[in-house]
């Protein structure tokens, strides 16, 4: 059960921690500026370091990885993927 579950949410988004993480820095209903430029500076380093994270398997695993990478959305599901786990 459990690892059919972490196939199903990695199936959905390609970094499924980093996106869980963005959920929780922006769910707030109001920010302060300090809060604002903290969840802007934070989202920045997450997007960069995923594409700066990806260039590793690419180089190792090459044409595989390239296409698992088009395959599934680098952070946000796409209704197209969820609807293709139904």
């Amino acid at each position: 059960m459990r690892c059919q579950l972490c196939r199903a949410i990695v199936s959905l988004s390609g970094a499924p921690l980093y996106l869980f993480m963005l959920l929780l820095i922006w769910s707030a209903p109001r920010f302060s500026t300090g809060q604002l430029l903290f969840n802007v500076l934070w989202t920045a380093g997450i997007l960069v370091g995923t594409k700066l994270e990806e260039r590793d398997p690419l180089v190792d695993l090459g044409r595989t990885y390239r296409q698992d990478q088009r395959s599934v959305p680098m952070l946000i599901p796409s209704p197209r993927a969820v609807l293709r786990q139904r």
